[in-house]
C-alpha cells in the first residue's frame, strides 16, 4: 500500500495537482499552510504531505515541486502509483487534497482543499467529514454530485440550525458508512448556509433563490428545488427545526408530489 509504505505520520494529506493555472494559485497557499502548521501537531501526532503530480513531463514536475513545495512528492516515474491514487480517492479534477490516516490507510476526507483557507491554523485538522457541513469550498462536490438539504440562517444561529439537521443527516451518514462509501458523498448531503462565504452568493444567484426559500432540497443535476408547502411551509429560519427537516426529507424520499417543486434553469 503506497501511502503506508511511505508514511511517517498519523495524518497524511495527498495533494493531486500540476503546474496548470488553478494549481499554481493553490500551491503557494498549501505550502504556506504546511510550513505554518507542521510543527503544531499535538503530542504524539505527525503530519506530512505528498505531492501526486499530474504534470505531463518530469522536468515540469521537478521544477515546480522544487520551487513551490517543501514537502514530499511521488517519484514521477511511478505512474502506476499515480493512477492507483487517483482511482482509490476518485480524483476527478485538480487541485485536490485528500487526508489519510497513514497508520491504518483510512480515508479521513477527500474534500480537504477548502480547509486550507477556512482553517488556517489547523484548529480542526484532520478535518473528518461531518454529517452536516457549512457552505464553503468543501461543499463543491456535494453541490455538483447529489441532492442537498439546504438550510439558511444567520451566523449567530448556524449551530442551532446544524443541530436541527443532524438527526436526519446522521441517518444518511450511517448508511454511507454501512455501504463502505464514507467519507464519500451521502445519498443526500446536508448544508447550512449562513451567508458568510462568497460561495453562498454564487449558489443563491445560480438557482435564483427566492426570499422565502430558507429550507429546501436542491438538486442541481435534477434541476429542481423542493420545499414544503401549505400548512407545513417553512419561510423563515425560525421555523427550521428537527421536525420540519424530518418532514421535508420524508416527503422527498417517499412522495415528492407532496412538495412544491421549482424548476431550475441552469
Amino acid at each position: 500500500y503506497p501511502l503506508c509504505a511511505l508514511a511517517v505520520s498519523d495524518e497524511r494529506p495527498v495533494s493531486t495537482q500540476s503546474t496548470w493555472a488553478p494549481c499554481r494559485g493553490f500551491t503557494p497557499k498549501l505550502n504556506a499552510w504546511y510550513q505554518k502548521n507542521k510543527s503544531k501537531m499535538p503530542a504524539g501526532k505527525k503530519m506530512e504531505f505528498i505531492f501526486n503530480s499530474w504534470d505531463r513531463d518530469e522536468e515540469s514536475m521537478t521544477n515546480y515541486w522544487g520551487e513551490k513545495m517543501d514537502f514530499l512528492a511521488r517519484p514521477y516515474a511511478a505512474e502506476s502509483v499515480k493512477e492507483d491514487l487517483n482511482k482509490l480517492y476518485e480524483v476527478q479534477g485538480i487541485p485536490s487534497l485528500v487526508i489519510v490516516n497513514a497508520k491504518t490507510g483510512e480515508t479521513i476526507t477527500t474534500s480537504a482543499r477548502g480547509k486550507i483557507d477556512s482553517d488556517p491554523d489547523a484548529a480542526q485538522f484532520p478535518w473528518e467529514k461531518q454529517s452536516v457541513s457549512f457552505m464553503g469550498p468543501e461543499c463543491i462536490d456535494a453541490l455538483n454530485g447529489c441532492p442537498i438539504v439546504m438550510a439558511h440562517a444567520s451566523p449567530a444561529k448556524r449551530d442551532d440550525i446544524a443541530a436541527a439537521l443532524k438527526g436526519e443527516a446522521d441517518k444518511y451518514a450511517a448508511k454511507c458508512k454501512a455501504d463502505g462509501d464514507w467519507p464519500g458523498l451521502m445519498e443526500v448531503e446536508f448544508v447550512v448556509d449562513d451567508g458568510s462565504h462568497e460561495l453562498s452568493g454564487r449558489v443563491s444567484g445560480l438557482i435564483k433563490k427566492e426570499a422565502t426559500e430558507v429550507l429546501y432540497i436542491m438538486h442541481l443535476g435534477g434541476k429542481g428545488v423542493f420545499t414544503l408547502q401549505g400548512d407545513d411551509a417553512v419561510t423563515t429560519s425560525d421555523q427550521i427545526n428537527a421536525e420540519t427537516v424530518a418532514k421535508l426529507v420524508a416527503a422527498y424520499e417517499q412522495n415528492r408530489s407532496t412538495l412544491k417543486k421549482r424548476a431550475l434553469e441552469l
